[in-house]
């Protein structure tokens, strides 16, 4: 891949400066000054319109379609499984990139949820069921709930609308699920970045919740609870919610540098369903352009380096240990060119070298640049007692498709906290327009399993000369003991059983996948080797069918060599 001159220079310095350890300096920000709206430049507040008018236009889109879901479903009684499924099938299709859809009768029973599983650990919370019609008629025709947090998902935010039978009598609700990130459109010209001019935006609620944010380990957090020491939010942000609209300028360090740049922020509040929110738009002026660096590694040396953090831990405690991690002078200080650090089981941040201002926020909700959640991967991984991690690291805060490829290496200490270390392994633009496709790929093939039936699905995605394959679209099935039900590539592997499939770092990556379709489906990384040495890294995209199969397909990103990095 050939990247432009001036992008070449720009994420070579913010890998740099990402990579390097360098510890932002403590200075004690500036008191934010306060200004109307009306002073802030007008491309600043054209593109704050648009992204206001962004929002409330999806809103409005998924109310319609929600309302015209809940008119399919007047009248269709619960004991109809095909008739709802077929409805929610629709709306999943219209929504792939959503979490899921479900029909929820009057006495708070769930009569069908697509994909299979997706709401079991979101149903556990009480505010998911503790409202009735009442809580419609007081609120919204529409409701939105959340931020409710998913073990498999992270943060999600629940959008419902009622459902009346024939006579006008409540009947129960349907309801669609999103991942915040999902509801923000990155394409749209509000994510800027020049070689100096750089806008990002962010959203909150009117109570003070991340509702979005570049750093996507804010999200579900509440900007009034935040440390002031914090270097991803600070307490300039409140400002926010003194008042409905305006504009601010306040002192921050832009994404990967010690330096304080001046940021403007304009910002106003708009109502969704019947809920305020903060849109907000960020602009800062930084240039970058005038540093070189080199990295190498192996990652046999990386896993050398965690082995002996976890030998170290072991003798020295948990104490010493995340001091030796934060320290810069401390035993693991040469190692520059890596990033270590140590999380509890749930995601808390315990120890970092290069941005030790972050420890105590759990991150278990950030986010890399195809969506993976790799701090959750991270200690998922820990729970199968450790290994490596591959994950795709946004390098801007203005626009997630400059990302480095990541490597990390964990170990458990013991069953509540894991120390590890990271390095870059390539510079790549990520193509989300191929994520969205292998989605919209698996997420059409359940509607065939569902209109068609499993023999009939089968025996298409089998077919050379089908329309799926036909279309470049290749579905892989297995049962959940790990039995291959199809196969489009490798047809001879039908029938077999693919638990035995590892990667080249040894980890069981059908045993993942089917552990993930359990839990509702999802995305994953896999590394396979080339014959000519090379590795090439795969996005896996896996739902659910019911209790006993699951359906995945697959696409290719990254070409690379794994025994050095040079950048």
């Amino acid at each position: 891949m050939t990247f432009p001159k001036a992008v070449t220079i720009i994420i070579i310095v913010v890998l740099f400066l990402l990579v390097s350890g360098c510890v932002q300096s403590q200075q004690q920000e500036e008191v934010p000054y306060l200004f109307p709206i009306s002073d802030a430049s007008p491309e600043v507040v054209t593109a704050l319109d648009h992204f206001s008018a962004d929002l409330v236009a999806q809103a409005n889109a998924i109310d319609l379609d929600l309302s015209n879901a809940a008119t399919a479903l007047s009248g269709v009684p619960g004991y109809e499984e095909s008739k709802i499924a077929g409805v929610l099938w629709d709306l999943y299709n219209m929504y792939p990139l959503s979490v899921g859809v479900t029909r929820v009768g009057p006495d708070g029973r769930e009569y069908k949820t697509v994909p299979a599983f997706i709401f079991t650990d979101i149903t556990a919370s009480p505010e998911f069921w503790e409202f009735n019609e009442t809580a419609f008629a007081e609120n919204n025709e529409t409701l939105l709930l959340g931020p409710m947090y998913s073990k498999q998902n992270g943060e999600v935010l629940h959008i419902r609308h009622p459902v009346y039978d024939s006579d006008g009598e409540y009947d129960g609700y349907v309801g669609i699920s999103f991942i915040y990130s999902y509801m923000i459109n990155r394409s749209e010209a509000y994510f800027m970045q020049t070689n100096t001019t750089h806008y990002f935006p962010a959203l909150y609620d009117s109570q003070g919740e991340v509702v979005y944010h570049p750093d996507t380990g804010l999200i579900g957090e509440n900007v009034m609870e935040l440390s002031e020491e914090s270097q991803s939010i600070l307490k300039h942000t409140e400002a926010i919610f003194m008042q409905p609209e305006g504009m601010m300028k306040y002192l921050y360090y832009p994404f990967g540098s010690e330096i304080l740049i001046e940021h403007t922020a304009v910002w106003k509040t708009i109502d969704v369903y019947g809920r305020e929110f903060r849109p907000n738009i960020v602009k800062y002026e930084f240039d970058i352009s005038d540093h070189n660096a080199v990295f190498r590694m192996n990652p046999d040396d990386l896993s050398a380096i965690v082995g002996s953090m976890f030998s170290f831990a072991k003798r020295e405690g948990t104490k010493g240990t995340l001091s030796a991690i934060n320290d810069p002078n401390g035993i693991f200080s040469a190692m520059t060119n890596i990033t270590l650090f140590a999380y509890d089981i749930n995601g808390t941040l315990l120890a970092h070298s290069s941005t030790p201002e972050l420890i105590g926020q759990n991150r278990m909700n950030a986010r890399g640049s195809y969506g993976l959640r790799y701090i959750g991967m991270m200690s998922d991984r820990c729970t199968q007692g450790g290994g490596f991690v591959h994950y795709h690291m946004p390098v801007s805060d203005t626009n997630d498709n400059l990302s480095v490829l990541m490597l990390a290496y964990v170990l458990p200490v013991d069953e509540n906290w894991f120390v590890g270390a990271s390095f870059p392994m390539k510079l790549v633009i990520p193509d989300i327009e191929k994520r969205d496709k292998l989605t919209e790929d698996v997420v059409a093939a359940q509607k065939f399993i569902y209109e068609h039936g499993k023999d009939a699905a089968l025996a298409e995605f089998m077919d050379h000369d089908g329309t799926l394959q036909l279309n470049k679209t290749y579905i892989l099935a297995l049962d959940y003991n790990g039995t291959v039900l199809s196969a489009p590539i490798r047809t001879n592997l039908a029938g077999t059983n693919a638990l035995g499939f590892t990667s080249p770092h040894g980890e069981s990556s059908m045993r993942e996948l089917l552990i993930l379709a359990r839990q509702g489906g999802g995305y994953l990384l896999l590394e396979t080797e080339n014959p000519d040495g090379t590795y090439e890294m795969h996005l896996l995209y896996v739902e659910p069918v019911d209790n006993t199969w699951c359906i995945a397909s697959w696409v290719s990103l990254d070409s690379f060599e794994e025994t050095r990095v040079e950048v």
